[in-house]
């Protein structure tokens, strides 16, 4: 049913998720439905987690040989920009989720807002508030729907993992540097599953 949902959302937009889209789509009976979940806003919401918690998790074990917190923050934009653009089912559900149930951005912004943490216990980063995770995830985002759209190119990860650290306080030269390093790629797949394991 999450790949149902994920696949409604990225299509249609959250309106078309409907319990009997998602059951049809899954081919399940739409009784099944509430054996998991209360209502469509629930499997929408655990979507867009379930999605981002794959993509944070590889992001970040990919990121831990990054040393460097403000490399390590600009890779990790690259390679969600990268991502998205390569999956755009997941980029285009995620979206859409979090323009459809607003409450879902603190726990989305999450996982950004610990790497800003630590760079901003290392004194490397100027702000931790809400406000300012709040301007990096929809630069973000922003960038995501951009390259999605077509409207920007492969360089639009680095342009906007520049921009994040320069609200950051890094300085234009050291944040122009840092997004531009060479990265490596991560490898991803989805499997449906939450981060407890269930389906």
């Amino acid at each position: 049913m999450i790949d149902a949902t994920a696949e409604l959302i990225a299509k249609g937009g959250a309106d078309s998720a409907t319990v009997l889209e998602i059951t049809n789509t899954a081919g399940l009976a739409s009784g099944t439905f509430y054996n998991y979940f209360n209502d469509r806003s629930e499997i929408i919401a655990e979507t867009a987690i379930r999605i981002i918690e794959q993509l944070s998790s590889k992001i970040n074990l990919k990121g831990q040989s990054e040393e460097d917190i403000v490399v390590r923050l600009a890779a990790g934009t690259r390679r969600f920009v990268d991502i998205c653009y390569n999956h755009p089912t997941w980029a285009w559900a995620v979206l859409r989720a979090v323009d459809y149930l607003p409450n879902l951005r603190p726990q989305i912004y999450r996982y950004i807002g610990n790497t800003v943490h630590i760079g901003h216990e290392l004194g490397q980063f100027s702000d931790e508030d809400e406000f300012t995770l709040h301007m990096l995830c929809s630069m973000l985002f922003g960038a995501v729907r951009s390259r999605l759209a077509g409207a920007t190119g492969p360089e639009t990860g680095e342009r906007v993992a520049e921009m994040q650290l320069r609200v950051l306080g890094v300085g234009i030269e050291r944040a122009r540097e840092a997004s531009l390093r060479p990265i490596t790629a991560v490898d991803i797949s989805w499997d449906g599953r939450s981060s407890d394991g269930t389906a």
